[in-house]
């Protein structure tokens, strides 16, 4: 083992301190001397400068910064000026005619409402939804009417009696049809308020534009006291959930490591019987009586009738048991190391509360960078030119190859280079995305990283700097943009190509090609389990870029290193932490949604009729009020889990600080020191 030969000269109050650890201003001392000491160590043994565990900032991956500001600019500097000059946002929502003219746009700017003439050839009541025309402006009674397309007819005329010659005469046929009373929907189609007639073109309009649910997101809207009510009881409850895991991890832990070995081991040990005739489920008695009774012969449905499959699924259940079982037998300081990581989770989350502030400004940081990119992504789609027709083309087309959607479908022509320029962007949206996305782990990642490494006075983390979220950010966008740029566009190229990869799979399955929809899935669910690892990597070299302000490649290198020597602790935890989040979003939805059902059901703010926050409808808000719980109790979570492999990365570099040195570990929160301290014999 290398040492480095290093003098040291502590006075004796502060080696007193070491053993007793008596007064804080001592401790204080000993903490810088220690900080100095390490920083020695580090400086002739390793190369570094740094005094400290956080390394002073510098600025990592420029390159890949240039890169992304060279990206952005041609997205604001062509992309765009031609968006706006070629591009009409109304090519998108407004209707057309059956001859896909535009409403309200070129020659059609006076006419910007489509509206579905009554069908002449048919009983009244019948609207002709296929030769929806252009109009003025939506009719509100029975007194006007339009000349609305009521078919051709065809006449032959023979030119030539020996040739057998002819003309064929397209007569082109419209009439004044009534109008009836409608209401403008989007601000560019005329719906009837007449029910039958509204039920007929709601499938064509509602279910079209996505707004199948538009009902319950009225009845929410109207609900909005029951569904804020609903939010605040989610929090309360995400609290609860975390003050019990507080006190109860190393139960919780236990259970969902044991209850898996009980469980194989028992069923694969049933299978087995099963399979040898030892034992026959349909033999087997009722226990109890009444509505306590339980049929124990229902077991036999855990069997698959044949003897040579429930021995295999036996004896592989048989295993697995066997490897749950050597887990907590023989790994017992992963566990430890896994549990610890929870409680110091916990800590941190009570002692800097702001935290969880992280998930709530990344949804609405991520929003506004998400709403920006798509209306950009329009204005870029709607630089092609809507395909059109002419009359004499229409009728003599037959239907089944024309596009006839009643006025809602199009299709877009595009040049060569507008091709080039949404696949540009198109990438740049992923990119951008997952770049805020990162941001925000950073922000997080960082902030716990200085809540780790605050020294522990007085038995909890002392002198924690203010607005460490901010502080997380500052830095991610000052030092280290081109290292998140990096990550992120790794990510956001396997996301790109996954998403084609099941465009692709779902094409090939509509058009009855199995072979090619097979790999197509196949492809893309490889690059789902890539996808995984490589966010895996990323979050952890982001630790490393945030301690040590490595460039992204030598920070994922030396993390992956730094962490494969616990991949055991790092396996449990993340295990642990997902049945956590899965009990969590389980218990907070239910939890919210029965609250808000009991609140609603039987106060009378929400149950009495004439009231202004009186709920017609319970169900909407009860499902939303389960929508919404469930988004809170995810949110916990996600910054639950970033915390936890945070907690457990500083957990190991607290480890390698204090190897071979005779000073007891002064970063690591309780939970964890008194395991560090195990590990090294103090």
């Amino acid at each position: 083992r290398k040492e480095a030969m290093v003098s040291i000269s502590l006075p004796l109050s502060g080696i007193t301190s070491i053993f007793s650890g008596s007064a804080d201003s001592e401790q204080a001392t000993l903490e810088h001397q220690a900080k100095g000491l390490l920083g020695q160590f580090a400086e002739e043994g390793s190369g570094a400068s740094s005094s400290s565990p956080i390394s002073p900032k510098k600025c990592t991956d420029v390159g890949c910064l240039i890169v992304l500001v060279a990206c952005f600019g041609v997205m604001t500097c062509v992309i765009f000026p031609h968006a706006s000059t070629h591009g009409n946002l109304a090519r998108l929502h407004h209707g057309f005619d059956f001859l896909g003219h535009m409403c309200g746009v070129g020659n059609f700017t006076d006419r910007p409402y489509v509206f579905y003439c009554s069908d002449t050839t048919t009983s009244a009541g019948v609207l002709d939804l296929a030769h929806p025309i252009c109009i003025e402006s939506c009719p509100t009674s029975q007194a006007t009417w339009h000349s609305c397309f009521a078919g051709h007819t065809t006449s032959f005329t023979v030119t030539d009696v020996t040739t057998e010659s002819f003309n064929e005469t397209f007569h082109y046929i419209f009439s004044k049809v009534e109008d009836y009373s409608t209401y403008t929907f989007l601000g560019a189609y005329c719906v009837p308020k007449e029910k039958a007639l509204y039920n007929q073109v709601k499938d064509l309009l509602m279910n079209r534009f996505g707004n199948s649910g538009m009902e319950m997101v009225v009845e929410l809207i109207d609900s909005w006291e029951a569904i804020l009510v609903s939010v605040f009881i989610a929090i309360l409850c995400g609290f609860l959930y975390l003050l019990c895991l507080e006190y109860l991890a190393r139960c919780v832990v236990y259970t969902i490591i044991i209850l898996p070995c009980i469980a194989f081991s028992l069923l694969g040990f049933w299978l087995i019987l099963v399979s040898q005739g030892l034992v026959n489920g349909e033999d087997l008695p009722t226990v109890g009586s009444g509505w306590q009774a339980v049929d124990l012969s229902v077991i036999q449905v855990l069997s698959t009738g044949q003897e040579e499959w429930d021995l295999g699924i036996g004896i592989f259940l048989m295993v697995c048991g066997l490897a749950f079982g050597l887990v907590v037998c023989f790994c017992r300081y992963s566990i430890s190391a896994a549990i610890g990581c929870i409680e110091a989770t916990c800590d941190c989350l009570q002692e800097v509360p702001s935290l969880l502030l992280n998930p709530f400004i990344a949804v609405v940081f991520q929003l506004v960078v998400l709403s920006t990119l798509i209306a950009g992504f329009l204005w870029v789609i709607s630089c092609g030119d809507v395909e059109e027709e002419e009359i004499g083309h229409y009728v003599t087309t037959p239907v089944a190859e024309v596009n006839r959607l009643g006025g809602v479908a199009r299709s877009f022509k595009y040049t060569e280079e507008e091709y080039y320029y949404i696949a540009f962007y198109l990438f740049m949206m992923f990119w951008l995305f997952e770049l805020s996305c990162a941001i925000s782990q950073f922000a997080l990642i960082y902030a716990v990283e200085m809540w780790y490494f605050t020294p522990i006075r007085s038995g909890s983390k002392s002198s924690m700097p203010s607005a460490p979220l901010l502080r997380g950010a500052t830095v991610a966008l000052q030092y280290h943009l081109g290292s998140l740029a990096l990550g992120s566009c790794i990510i956001a190229a396997l996301r790109l190509a996954r998403a084609l990869g099941t465009i692709i799979a779902h094409s090939q399955k509509e058009q009855g090609n199995q072979v090619a929809s097979t790999v197509a899935s196949a492809c893309t669910c490889c690059l789902d389990c890539f996808t995984r690892f490589v966010e895996y990597v990323n979050k952890n070299a982001y630790m490393e870029v945030a301690l040590h302000s490595n460039n992204f490649c030598d920070s994922a290198q030396s993390a992956f290193k730094r962490m494969s020597g616990e991949i055991i602790s790092v396996q449990i935890l993340n295990g642990v932490t997902w049945v956590l989040s899965i009990g969590a979003l389980g218990c907070i939805a239910t939890a919210g949604a029965f609250i808000t059902y009991l609140m609603v059901e039987n106060w009378s703010i929400f149950n009495t009729p004439g009231k202004d926050t009186y709920v017609a409808n319970i169900w909407p808000v009860v499902v939303g009020a389960g929508v919404i719980s469930t988004a809170v109790a995810w949110n916990f979570m996600m910054v639950f889990d970033t915390i936890s492999d945070t907690i457990l990365y500083c957990f190991v570099v607290d480890q390698g600080l204090c190897k071979g040195w005779l000073m007891a570990p002064q970063y690591a929160p309780p939970s964890l020191k008194k395991l560090l301290a195990n590990s090294h014999n103090y």
